[in-house]
């Protein structure tokens, strides 16, 4: 069935009398302009370019407003995954969630602005204010907690729980963050493990920065390590 609800109800255009088809509803004005079966369509301007794409829920301006052949996608909240072309099986769920992303996928993004910068990242999940903010390509992450992961760019198979836990990580693998500011300030540093609100944050001295330490297990509030590489 084909719903049209606006001041411009018209019929089907591909047929030369009114056809109803089974799962499409396109609610708002221009909601209907370019899209086919299994989208489900409700705003101002959302769905015009949508005209290849299947099973796609969309709510919010300009929302998977660029999408063409891409898949199975929730867009809902203003610009959300506004830039996805082809990135199949994503959720962005809040203001420019996923905003920049065009084909990576399987993506989880829910809250205000995750996961903005990621434009090939795949089987990320990111819930949260700024939660992976800067992540480009890196996949397999999981960030739960305000700013989380915020700058990661490239990193991949990390997790992140907690306020701006591993927040400065930008190409580090294989942490594990557990707690308020955990692992904050670890930058390149690969299969750290800290649980506990500024686990790993300091080396020793309380004040300096723990970068670059690999493989290393802090666990206990404010847990430092020996040194910046250790």
């Amino acid at each position: 069935m084909t719903i049209y609800i606006d001041d411009r109800l018209e019929a089907n255009r591909r047929c030369d009398k009114a056809v109803f088809e089974l799962s499409k509803i396109a609610i708002g004005y221009l909601a209907d302009k370019n899209i086919i079966e299994h989208n489900r369509i409700m705003g101002k301007i959302e769905g015009i370019k949508l005209a290849q794409d299947y099973f796609n829920t969309v709510l919010g301006k300009t929302a998977l407003g660029n999408n063409t052949t891409g898949v199975n996608a929730t867009a809902i909240g203003v610009e959300s995954l506004a830039s996805n072309t082809t990135g199949n099986h994503n959720t962005a769920v809040g203001a420019d969630a996923l905003y920049k992303n065009t084909t990576g996928g399987k993506n989880t993004a829910i809250g205000v602005l995750p996961l903005f910068n990621n434009t090939i990242g795949a089987s990320n999940t990111a819930i949260g204010y700024y939660s992976m903010y800067s992540n480009i390509s890196g996949s397999f992450n999981l960030s739960l907690g305000d700013s989380s992961l915020h700058l990661n760019t490239i990193g991949f198979e990390n997790t992140a729980i907690g306020f701006s836990a591993l927040y400065s990580n930008t190409t580090g693998n294989y942490n594990i963050g557990i707690g308020t500011v955990a692992l904050y300030s670890n930058t390149t540093g690969s299969g750290n493990v800290g649980i506990g609100d500024k686990s790993g944050r300091y080396i020793a001295d309380g004040t300096t920065n723990n970068s670059i330490s690999d493989n290393s297990v802090y666990i206990g509030a404010n847990t430092k390590a020996l040194a910046n590489n250790q």
